[in-house]
């Protein structure tokens, strides 16, 4: 019986994947303001015949995410990056002036190490930058997403809120859900996202993330990007028609959404969450987040773009403390930030282009695997 299944199953794949909407699809999850290391990846894979016509996006990924669909061209992206006007944008974080880094310390070390969550955190209070709502810089991205038969069609990722958090400590029922993982699309490719159903919460059914996802296909770019990047603790959520919106980060793994719409799958091998990261994911959402990323490690994409040594590089943005106070990571120096860029896209081009030329289903090329972000693969 079960060789006859496998002749079935061997049979109809050649048109399931024909049935499906996309060629390739190429999965970037977050890594902070990291733009230039994702877009190099991107093109790496350009050059390297692998050119993706679906981009998933989240969280620090949405950004590039978003530019790749609005400047096609690679060399105008870099100068985009590079540019004063993104400089400005990124120095345009502002402190929450009522944030307190040893009061943020401390919530954090009692979430990690605290056996009950099941209250919900202040998300209105209890985070580091705001983002002005009205800037100049976004206004590139202020157009709906469209679909596109040449260039590069694109889903941001983020999560809405179905309780209030503004109770700080407000305590959840059993069962409750109080997150809500959305996509944010064209009207084509919202079409086959219609009844996804989150996996989150199907491989964690005591989370607080509901099984049922809503697709968006008439908000703006610079919307989709604001909600996605809203990171639990980092940054202030978002708010659109009475609703409040948060990160990507709800599933800053979007493998099987690339699967389900796309022929052929590319995804980061990243490595491992620090504790205060997987504190604040299992506070909000109430899941392992780590366990997730093992999880996420033992699927099959086509090909691996290898980033698991990006957290130990010395170019790249990173929110983090100075003192005893919060700061964006990105360098004040107009001529520093520039080297940067041009330092991660180099890093960013290389890992795509190097993904690109691996056999299918390679892994040859990983650097940092280990017990904390993947399980050992048999394949």
């Amino acid at each position: 019986m079960k060789k006859i299944i496998l002749i079935i199953a061997l049979l109809l794949a050649p048109m399931l994947a024909h049935s499906k909407l996309y060629k390739r699809a190429l999965a970037i999850s977050g890594g902070g303001l990291n733009s230039a290391i994702f877009l190099g990846n991107l093109h790496g894979l350009v050059d390297g015949g692998k050119k993706p016509d679906l981009i998933i996006g989240s969280c620090g990924g949405s950004l590039a995410t978003a530019i790749a669909k609005l400047i096609p061209d690679s060399k105008k992206q870099k100068e985009f990056l590079k540019s004063r006007e993104w400089f400005d944008l990124l120095h345009s974080l502002k402190a929450n002036p009522k944030a307190d880094l040893l009061g943020a310390i401390g919530n954090l070390i009692s979430m990690y190490y605290r056996r009950n969550t099941e209250t919900m955190p202040n998300l209105f209070e209890d985070y580091m930058f705001e983002i002005p709502e009205k800037l100049k810089s976004f206004s590139l991205f202020d157009r709906p997403i469209e679909h596109s038969e040449e260039g590069y069609n694109i889903i941001i990722q983020g999560s809405k809120m179905l309780i209030s958090s503004r109770q700080k400590g407000l305590e959840l029922t059993s069962g409750q859900k109080a997150y809500q993982q959305v996509f944010f699309t064209d009207p084509v490719t919202a079409k086959k996202l219609k009844g996804f159903v989150s996996p989150i919460a199907k491989t964690f059914p005591g989370s607080y993330v509901a099984r049922e996802t809503e697709v968006y296909s008439d908000w703006k770019i610079s919307e989709a990007v604001r909600t996605s990047i809203s990171d639990m603790y980092v940054m202030k959520p978002f708010q659109k028609n009475g609703e409040t919106y948060i990160t990507g980060v709800i599933n800053n793994y979007p493998l099987r959404i690339a699967r389900k719409l796309a022929r052929e799958t590319i995804v980061q091998l990243r490595q491992e969450y620090s504790i205060p990261v997987q504190a604040a994911a299992k506070a909000v959402f109430g899941y392992d987040n780590n366990r997730w990323l093992r999880l996420y490690h033992r699927f099959r994409p086509d090909h691996w773009i290898d980033a698991s040594d990006m957290g130990q590089l010395n170019y790249t943005f990173q929110p983090s403390t100075s003192g005893f106070s919060f700061t964006s990571g990105v360098p004040s120096n107009f001529l520093k930030y520039q080297q940067m860029i041009e330092e991660q896209w180099s890093y960013g081009y290389e890992r795509g282009l190097e993904a690109a030329t691996q056999p299918r289903y390679s892994q040859k090329h990983w650097r940092h695997k280990n017990s904390d972000n993947a399980y050992e693969l048999h394949f």
